[in-house]
């Protein structure tokens, strides 16, 4: 995208050489998005940190590499939140803006393809999830990340490569999570939003100021601190003692159990952990199925 601010080819090395550093300074601080929301590959490209393929550092797309097997095979803990996209998208009220969402994300999403964006729509129905702003979270955050970590998971697994996935799926307090704190959907309420679970897997509260954890928080974070750290002290034993019928909150993930651990569930009395098998997986065998380029799983 900055490429494009240059007025240069962006295969015209030569050209992009000549582009003053001051230039390209001021130019970076714009969102990669505003100039480039959306391209036949992709579709909605909100995700500026997308690697770059240059065919020499990353020589192809990441998951195209997994596909074939070119990774390094190391044990792995893999996962994301709940509610990835839920800080990105407006905090709309009522059904008529919440509608515009939805209708304007299936639109960028899958553009003429009106077909898939009403099999998408069904899948996601109103009687389940609420309004159209709620249905666009949990759709799109389904599409670019819980489906893509499962994808990998189920690769890894093919090969024979040990990993363990999770879901973060408590609901910061107030006081919480300082990255999503102005997003009332975010903190104090009905979902936990992207990297609203990182003050929890670094204990972050014990010393950065003004975040504070409630005495569950507490506890649930020097769970998931002591289980991680564990991993990296030793991931192959780690590997090895976390199996399906193994002691402790981490479970190996494989393509037949396709155990998940779900860090701070939802319920009535506060849990730390607990293990689900094949999360969301209904979802993820759909987008699999239905979902044609632009966005290919």
């Amino acid at each position: 995208t900055i490429a494009d601010l240059t007025l240069c080819n962006v295969e015209d090395l030569a050209c992009l050489r000549q582009v003053k550093m001051d230039y390209l300074l001021r130019v970076q601080i714009l969102p990669e998005y505003l100039f480039h929301l959306t391209t036949k590959r992709e579709g909605i490209n909100f995700l500026p940190w997308l690697p770059t393929v240059d065919g020499q550092v990353i020589p192809k797309e990441p998951v195209e590499a997994f596909e074939i097997g070119q990774y390094q095979r190391i044990p792995v803990i893999i996962g994301n939140v709940r509610n990835e996209t839920d800080a990105w998208l407006p905090d709309v009220e009522g059904p008529v803006l919440g509608g515009v969402m939805l209708r304007a994300s299936m639109a960028l999403q899958f553009g003429a393809n009106f077909s898939q964006s009403r099999v998408v729509s069904s899948m996601y129905p109103k009687s389940k999830y609420g309004n159209g702003q709620r249905r666009t979270m949990r759709w799109s955050t389904d599409l670019l990340f819980h489906c893509y970590t499962t994808k990998i998971a189920d690769i890894m697994t093919r090969d024979g490569n040990p990993v363990f996935t999770y879901d973060f799926q408590h609901s910061p307090s107030a006081k919480a999570d300082p990255i999503n704190s102005d997003m009332k959907l975010c903190v104090g309420g009905e979902a936990c939003c992207h990297a609203g679970d990182n003050a929890f897997s670094f204990n972050t509260a014990d010393f950065v100021p003004g975040l504070h954890f409630t005495p569950f928080e507490t506890s649930l974070s020097r769970e998931i601190v002591s289980t991680y750290a564990e991993f990296a002290r030793d991931p192959l034993r780690f590997s090895r003692y976390n199996q399906t019928d193994g002691p402790g909150p981490m479970v190996a993930y494989n393509n037949e159990t396709r155990l998940w651990t779900i860090w701070g569930p939802d319920g009535d009395s506060p849990t730390i952990s607990t293990t689900t098998s094949d999360l969301r997986g209904a979802y993820c065998r759909f987008w699999a199925a239905e979902n044609t380029p632009p966005q290919k799983i």
